[in-house]
């Protein structure tokens, strides 16, 4: 079994990681004909700097694509630096909360202003997919508020667009790629909440 005896690592600003990992090449675990490996380094990164998050382009906003992150990591990247960004985490978590409770939450997806470089987003834009069979006179009474447009946008300050997965006349993927297009028809990238790190 070959030994790490070096890892050497730097992060860059624009979430970058360079990486060297040096493992013994005989068992004893000595530095003689040491080589650079990277393959055990994933496993170690993870718990040390989490999710890396890519630079926003020139237009403010997420490269292109679907980005997966536990909502501790997306708020830990986008829930800082303005009081507007500061207040703005407690209703995500709670409106997160309040969609979980219907035990019907299949995908949970942030776009808009929230998820780019603006420093007062108006509010958090979300896409919610939900399962089959769903429909909000089922979800408690607390929580049935987030699936009226208007009522949502008062009292929680969110703009939330929801389909039931089975009965959509549209596929749920298609609509989410949807979301990627401003009204400029310029890309950008959103940001789906998972419980977990993505592997």
């Amino acid at each position: 079994m070959q030994r790490v005896f070096s890892i050497e690592y730097t992060l860059s600003l624009s979430g970058t990681v360079t990486v060297v990992v040096y493992v013994a090449s005989c068992m004893c675990g000595c530095t003689t004909g040491s080589v650079r490996a990277s393959y055990v380094f994933e496993a170690i990164l993870e718990g040390v700097v989490g999710m890396l998050w890519p630079a926003f382009n020139a237009f403010g906003d997420l490269p292109v694509g679907i980005y997966r992150a536990t909502l501790a990591e997306v708020i830990a990247h986008f829930g800082h630096s303005t009081t507007q960004r500061i207040a703005m985490p407690a209703r995500l978590e709670h409106i997160y909360d309040l969609v979980r409770r219907t035990g019907a939450l299949q995908r949970f997806v942030i776009f808009g202003s929230y998820v780019t470089a603006a420093l007062n987003p108006r509010d958090v834009d979300i896409f919610l997919v939900m399962q089959g069979g769903f429909q909000p006179h089922d979800a408690p009474l607390e929580v049935q508020p987030l699936f009226r447009h208007d009522t949502a946008q008062s009292a929680l300050g969110a703009s939330i667009f929801w389909v039931n997965a089975e009965t959509s006349f549209a596929d749920t993927e298609d609509l989410i790629i949807g979301w990627q297009t401003r009204r400029d028809l310029q890309r950008r990238g959103i940001v789906e909440v998972v419980e977990h790190d993505s592997e």
